[in-house]
């Protein structure tokens, strides 16, 4: 029982919810992609490209910080499976 809730002290601590600030850096994609698309069109290459790649680099970090939340996800959710299989009996499930 004790290890338990360490394990799930140790998961929750760093728990991300993406939620918000994943809306956020879209937002912020979009408006990257939207400028860049603008200096592509106004032919100013060099405002393109710097646009485009903040703009890539805030996907790369946002699908990162997705896959590390996904992962907190099915480890928490192993937790609760494994505390139901185990006590599951006790409340008559």
């Amino acid at each position: 029982m004790n290890d338990r809730r360490s394990r799930e002290k140790e998961i929750t601590r760093h728990k991300l919810n993406m939620l918000g600030p994943g809306v956020m850096m879209l937002r912020i994609i979009g408006i990257a992609c939207a400028f860049g698309i603008l200096f592509w069109a106004l032919e100013i290459t060099s405002l393109c490209i710097l646009f485009l790649a903040i703009a890539a680099v805030l996907m790369a970090i946002l699908f990162i910080l997705i896959v590390v939340e996904a992962y907190q996800d099915d480890a928490i959710s192993d937790l609760l499976l494994s505390e139901f299989d185990e006590y599951g009996e006790d409340y008559g499930i």
